[in-house]
């Protein structure tokens, strides 16, 4: 359900409430950019918290394949 928009006060020019809306409707816009600029942020430590994970899951992988590839080795020249 739309409102009609009150009409200006006798004290309030046009240009002043165009101003407001003006002004409303810049702050509106300055709000979305903010909360982008934040969803970005939230993402791209997200995404950093995402690779330290995988690199520490790698890094183990690899220590475990070492230990195996060393143990094979010890057992084959050991007896």
């Amino acid at each position: 359900m739309n409102i009609p928009p009150s009409p200006p006060k006798s004290t309030e020019s046009l240009d002043d409430r165009v101003k407001d809306i003006l002004d409303i409707w810049a702050a509106k816009e300055r709000y979305r950019q903010f909360r982008d600029e934040v969803k970005r942020d939230i993402m791209r430590d997200c995404k950093r918290e995402q690779v330290a994970k995988y690199k520490r899951i790698l890094l183990e992988a690899i220590c475990r394949i070492a230990e195996i590839f060393i143990a094979v080795l010890i057992c084959k020249f050991a007896f």
